[in-house]
């Protein structure tokens, strides 16, 4: 959560004690207060579920001055993040209004035979449309990547499929990847250039079993880049979510994500017909308008 304006003595605000979710005290386990010493990232003491509030009082600035108690509401995204295989340094997920996420993720790949990396993920049943706006990526590797991932399950050597972004200035890709059996090599598709950031949109949606991810290139139009169907069908229940790898295994990266959305699917393209009149003699014709417009 952000603050306040002013920065913040540290000594007040990595207090866990001055926090307390939905009233609750001793809910907050330990706080890491950021190097712009305005954001305290909040580490509860139990899984925080559903909409929340958080009170924070007995917080002071670096005047001395004590920032008035205060009850905001909170919205969790209802993802669970996790580290797969044990990555070299700790991943996090971190948000404080639910709309933008701050995703810090360590490991090798998600790549080859198993995948090593931070991932923030619901189950999800049947067909689904997630998409998620890439804002930036810091690189720990030219193959670090930051994107959506659907998984089997979360076995690190499981079956996946993932849209991604990799980092300026080198690599600078888009691309489209999947694991077809457990425990075999992962295949891609051909990587798209340059990453639009901040408005790198990227997009992955099931109809049956048949995967296609998509970028947003231009703020308007979604662009198909690849459409995947294993040859084995996943179960209806899998799990979605934003993954992060750092493709380094003594390093971090860190991708910042907006606006992650999961819905059921939507229709790319509207269809009408319009009549050029309602009423027509016998034996007369009639003219139709046809009218095709592509949707957000």
């Amino acid at each position: 959560m952000n603050l306040v304006e002013e920065a913040l003595v540290t000594r007040t605000a990595g207090d866990p004690g001055a926090y307390l979710i939905n009233g609750a005290a001793g809910s907050v386990n330990y706080v890491v207060l950021w190097d712009d010493l305005r954001t305290a990232q909040l580490y509860p003491t139990t899984p925080v579920a559903a909409n929340f509030t958080l009170t924070v009082n007995n917080v002071k600035d670096l005047a001395g001055n004590p920032r008035p108690t205060a009850t905001v509401n909170g919205v969790f995204m209802g993802l669970t993040p996790v580290d797969l295989a044990f990555p070299g340094l700790p991943g996090e997920s971190f948000t404080s209004d639910g709309i933008n996420l701050r995703m810090v993720g360590g490991g090798t790949d998600i790549w080859g035979t198993y995948d090593q990396c931070h991932y923030a993920s619901k189950t999800v049943s049947g067909n689904f449309d997630a998409r998620v706006r890439v804002a930036s990526l810091t690189q720990a590797n030219v193959w670090s990547k930051a994107g959506i991932m659907v998984r089997e399950d979360q076995d690190a050597a499981g079956r996946n499929v993932m849209v991604l972004a990799t980092p300026l200035p080198l690599n600078n890709v888009y691309h489209t990847q999947w694991r077809e059996t457990a425990g075999a090599a992962s295949a891609s598709s051909a990587t798209i250039t340059p990453v639009s950031y901040p408005d790198a949109w990227i997009r992955l949606a099931r109809y049956g079993n048949t995967f296609t991810s998509l970028i947003k290139t231009n703020g308007t139009d979604w662009v198909v880049t690849q459409t995947y169907t294993p040859a084995s069908s996943y179960p209806s229940q899998v799990y979605v979510g934003l993954a992060v790898t750092a493709h380094d295994n003594a390093l971090t990266a860190t991708g910042m994500f907006s606006g992650f959305n999961l819905t059921a699917p939507l229709s790319d393209v509207s269809v009408r017909k319009t009549a050029a009149s309602d009423v027509v003699a016998q034996g007369g014709t009639i003219t139709y308008t046809i009218t095709a417009a592509n949707q957000a």
